[in-house]
């Protein structure tokens, strides 16, 4: 044997795991974006020993080759992940340790006497971890952001009971975390480190983050210890602690377009509409008031003066509050109680947020403003009062947005905002109470009126659908361009070619947003591209030379983004929401319809006076504040939506209405407290999946059941009959007795235990993409038996989530268990005692289920699913096949007595179940006639349609249904992301197009033929094709992809 060369060793497979740990996507993207470090806890432990540990180091690095499997498994793949490398222990940390593990408060008494044995020795470590992030907390967060403390409380007097050997600490519900870390091979691997061990474990328990794998599904991880990484911001959570305050780029910042939608208007004391400005807009709040002109009257022209100056300061603070250091969008922080919106409203400003006292006279003491905008800044802004008190924004919208009304005899006077500007009223008319208020007075013009009622007016011969009554885009871009041309002064846009190039450039971008599609919007960064700040001459400092420094023409640019920000939030939103109704339509996807708000009031008041008829019922204004006051759940709201030339109520459950205690802050939404319920019914659903009869759970669910139906028959060639109804307005005809009775049947425990966990899962991310996608977070509501106490790591190994892939799973410290009676008490008062607010009454829901509801889909699948059991038993055979989607039935059987039966009962109607067939759309592949009237019926060699799909009628093989995308623009059915990276944004847009269109199903070679996959294949490419030279041409120019994106 030749001894001067040495053995090759075998490649150890342990290695290779370790590896694809950290590359996996779970360590490359998700927490190497949350962590400094990510490490596999065999090299965390191998950098913590001594360096004289050499015997242990090669124990810990050779350890899985052919013994332990279960701790090689265990350090070749958990991760730590930690902020800041590994260091020496705390000698104070070490010190309570000895004292906690002594049992004494005395560390300079206690030697070096641990517990006997590794097991013992571990659990004091773990209990010793737990107590002391308990003792470092502060009375802001008095319960600890760790994993290992979730059920753990104070004990607040000495007397109290103890459930646990934690010194001043109870279990209020027990944490598998914890006992885990308590179990084997914990114990053995604190053994492997030997005496330094204690210190090395202590450490990984206290400053890192663990994540061991999970047996189900694939590179799935479960988080342990550490702060929950849900509660991390990727964004900030590399950023050492002492760096500066975050400061919010333009391209961060979205303008929140969906604050325009479903507005209200601003209607005077006889009920008028004021078209502007609502009264609460600072600008009618604060409006500059034209001084007195007589001689005689200089102290009352010296109050107007003052006022003014007090009003001009105001309308800054609300122009540049970053300016005088108030809440703003660049620095400040979302007051999360206060808001659900990822931006604050400034609508209305809190007076001790602008620190500004009421000013009543000469006296009044002005808060100080910056230098900066004490000139030109100063008389630009009360240029702009001037401007807005002039504006007679009831003109424009007549001149730029014209109706049947407008040319209607007598229909000007419905808009009672002809208003005479409060700066041209002298104030010997006015005597001592001057108008304050400039757009919104109840001044007229003084001409005849002649009043016309709503109920006499009436809506002009449409054609096909209420949205041509809406605004033409392009009317509605024309007035919002004038009217902000019109109030806002031309000097604000800079001098000379400077001013035209900055004025042209800013109306465009308004016509831009105009015309966004529903879910699209714009960043500050966008708005304020093309823009030139060099020759804008208001945002110079006094005396500043002319070739500005760096630090000035980031001052400049940090105050320009301001008045950008507050022209396009403040005003240009106010004002469309204030002047439209904005709304999207049931059958034109994302397009958006402007309706002048009196054309809005035509359409809706008819429907909501048939809604309040048939459906709702008022609630007396004596028991409102009492019925309120004594519920769980709140109001909702509803709204109306076009389909067609009829509407479509909505309610708004999602909403969160202000809280009965102070109305500065959010109460949870109704759904948000239905959560606990719906929990529950989907774990009754997945343990007992028999009572819901024929619903499906998803519509991929169709060729397992359809194959089934095909193998059932045989080789014999059948004919088969399809059918297919519709229960008019289903949700609203649920009888709201049977369904609350029924679900005292359903809930088949005692007491449920109520869990949430974070599902974190890599972002999408494109093979030739150059920039990290942010993570997608996904909270998630479970419910199981309480009498179980199963954790949710059993949870996870079997349901939906066995199938999950490259996901971390991360427990929230909330658990709670429900009594069953509980539960029920809730949804009764959910389903028969729904308050819906309109206007300003409240109504309660007389018929029907809440259409917005979480839950309305599970209750109307039970329902049905009992009328399936007691009126349709007959289609319980093996000749039938009977599948619905909500209230969409589909019948497939071998025996024409059965469909024509089937047809002919449901057509009758179940009063007691609330169904009545909607006979239009009812759909038969055979002929058929009832009452005298005939089924609609396809042709031979056609497909039968359900929800999306088309399924043949002989051989039942699937395909897409295109057939419900005609008649609707390409353009409407997407949404342009005009952000960051619009090149890798297209091809995810792209790619997510063909992924909806191509569903495994239709591909199926085992259950469709193969020309019928290939005829699917091609229909998905040609729609995919075509949506993305849409997508090309909705892009503006400079951002459209190259050749070499596209051909990817």
């Amino acid at each position: 044997m030749n001894r001067g060369l040495k053995r090759k060793r075998d490649v150890d497979a342990s290695h290779v795991e370790q590896a694809n740990s950290l590359e996996s996507p779970v360590g490359r993207q998700v927490l190497h974006d949350c962590y400094a470090n990510v490490w596999t806890l065999r090299d965390y432990l191998l950098c913590r020993l001594p360096s004289s540990s050499r015997l242990r180091r090669k124990k810990i690095a050779c350890l899985g080759r052919h013994v332990d499997q279960d701790l090689a498994h265990l350090l070749q793949t958990t991760l730590v992940c930690f902020a800041e490398p590994a260091s020496e222990t705390n000698p104070t940390v070490f010190k309570q340790f000895l004292a906690f593990s002594q049992g004494t408060d005395n560390a300079s008494t206690c030697s070096w006497n641990l517990a006997s044995s590794p097991t013992e020795a571990q659990s004091e470590i773990v209990d010793f971890v737990i107590w002391l992030l308990f003792k470092r907390a502060t009375s802001q967060t008095p319960l600890p952001k760790h994993m290992l403390c979730h059920g753990f409380r104070r004990r607040f007097r000495q007397g109290d009971s103890s459930n646990t050997a934690i010194p001043g600490l109870y279990s209020l519900y027990a944490n598998p975390y914890a006992e885990a870390l308590k179990q084997p091979p914990w114990p053995q691997l604190l053994a492997l480190l030997g005496q330094s061990g204690h210190k090395t474990m202590v450490d990984l328990l206290l400053d890192c983050s663990l994540f061991v794998t999970l047996e189900a599904g694939i590179s799935n991880y479960i988080q342990i210890a550490g702060c929950p990484l849900s509660a991390l911001d990727a964004a900030f959570s590399n950023t050492q602690a002492d760096s500066t305050k975050p400061v919010r780029k333009g391209s961060e910042i979205t303008l929140l377009r969906h604050r325009v939608f479903y507005g209200k208007p601003t209607l005077s004391a006889r009920g008028h509409l004021q078209p502007g400005f609502k009264h609460i807009h600072v600008l009618n709040r604060c409006p500059y008031i034209r001084p007195y002109i007589q001689s005689s009257q200089d102290h009352a022209s010296s109050d107007k003066s003052a006022q003014n100056e007090a009003n001009t300061t105001h309308v800054l603070m609300y122009i540049f509050p970053r300016q005088f250091g108030l809440h703003n969008v660049f620095t400040s922080t979302v007051n999360c109680p206060q808001t659900s919106q990822r931006l604050q409203d400034y609508t209305l400003r809190d007076m001790s947020d602008l620190k500004l006292a009421k000013h009543r006279g000469p006296d009044a003491q002005l808060v100080k403003v910056p230098k900066r905008l004490r000139g030109a800044a100063r008389q630009l802004v009360r240029r702009l009062q001037i401007l807005h008190g002039r504006c007679s924004y009831s003109e424009l919208l007549h001149h730029y947005c014209p109706t049947y009304l407008d040319r209607h005899e007598g229909c000007a006077t419905e808009i009672d905002a002809s208003f005479v500007p409060a700066s041209y009223v002298s104030a010997s008319n006015a005597g001592t109470n001057p108008v304050s208020n400039v757009s919104g007075s109840a001044l007229k013009r003084p001409r005849k009126m002649h009043h016309r009622t709503w109920q006499s007016m009436a809506l002009p011969p449409m054609a096909e659908s209420l949205v041509e009554l809406a605004c033409p885009h392009s009317h509605v871009s024309a007035f919002c361009q004038g009217a902000l041309a019109r109030i806002l002064p031309d000097e604000m846009w800079g001098d000379s070619d400077t001013r035209h190039h900055n004025k042209k450039t800013f109306l465009h971008n308004v016509d831009r947003f105009i015309k966004l599609r529903r879910f699209e919007s714009m960043t500050l960064h966008q708005i304020s591209q093309g823009l030139k700040m060099s020759e804008i001459a208001w945002l110079k400092q006094p005396g500043a030379r002319d070739r500005p420094c760096q630090s000035e023409t980031n001052k400049r640019l940090e105050i320009f983004l301001e008045f950008l920000y507050y022209v396009f939030d403040s005003l240009l939103m106010p004002l469309i929401k204030n002047n439209f109704y904005v709304t999207e339509s049931n059958t034109h996807r994302n397009q958006v319809f402007y309706f002048r708000h009196d054309i809005w009031r035509l359409i809706a008041e008819p429907k909501m006076a048939d809604l309040k008829r048939d459906m709702l019922e008022e609630v007396n204004a004596a028991q409102t504040c009492d019925l309120l006051a004594s519920r769980q759940l709140g109001f909702s709201q509803m709204r109306l939506v076009p389909k067609g030339h009829k509407m479509r109520p909505i309610m708004n459950l999602q909403k969160r209405v202000a809280n009965k205690a102070s109305s500065k802050f959010l109460s949870p939404s109704i759904n948000s407290t239905l959560r606990p319920l719906h929990a529950v019914l989907k774990y009754e659903k997945e343990i007992n999946p028999s009572r819901l009869g024929s619903a499906l759970p998803s519509i991929d669910r169709i060729r397992p059941l359809l194959a089934d139906f095909k193998a059932s028959l045989g080789a014999t060639n059948h004919d088969l009959y399809f059918v297919k109804m519709d229960v008019r307005a289903a949700f609203d005809t649920i009888p709201q007795q049977a369904v609350v009775s029924l679900m005292g049947d359903i809930l088949s425990r005692n007491r449920y235990e109520i869990r949430k966990h974070a599902e974190i899962k890599p972002g999408q991310q494109l093979p030739h993409g150059s920039h990290k996608t942010r993570a997608l977070r996904r909270w998630h509501t479970s419910a199981h038996d309480a009498e179980d106490g199963e954790s949710l790591a059993n949870q996870l190994k079997q349901g939906i989530w066995a199938n999950k892939t490259n996901t971390i799973f991360v427990e929230n410290a909330f658990q709670k268990t429900y009594e069953a009676t509980a539960l029920l008490s809730l949804l009764a008062e959910h389903v028969q005692a729904n308050l819906v607010k309109v206007g300003k009454k409240l109504y309660r829901q007389k018929t029907g289920i809440p259409q917005g509801s979480i839950l309305s889909s599970l209750l109307c699948d039970y329902i049905y699913a009992e009328l399936e059991q007691r009126q349709l038993a007959f289609l319980d055979s093996a000749d039938c096949l009977l599948m619905r989607t909500v209230d969409d039935f589909v019948l497939i059987t071998s025996a024409k007595s059965k469909a024509l039966e089937f047809v002919k009962k449901m057509h009758r109607g179940i009063p007691q179940y609330g169904v009545e067939i909607n006979q239009e759309k009812t759909l038969v592949n055979f002929e058929m006639t009832i009452n005298g009237s005939r089924i609609a019926s396809i042709s031979d060699d056609a497909m039968f349609p359900y929800c999306g799909v088309l399924i043949d009628c002989k051989t039942l093989e699937l395909a897409k249904d295109q057939s419900r995308n005609k008649g609707i623009a390409l353009e409407n059915t997407l949404t342009v992301d005009l952000c960051r990276y619009p090149g890798q944004n297209f091809q995810r847009k792209v790619l997510g197009a063909f992924i909806i269109q191509s569903g495994p199903m239709f591909f199926d070679t085992h259950f469709n033929s193969t020309k019928r996959v290939l005829a699917s294949l091609r229909e998905a490419m040609v729609l995919t094709c075509r949506k993305m030279c849409a997508y090309l041409r909705c892009l503006p120019k400079p951002q459209r992809p190259g050749s070499s994106i596209i051909i990817r």
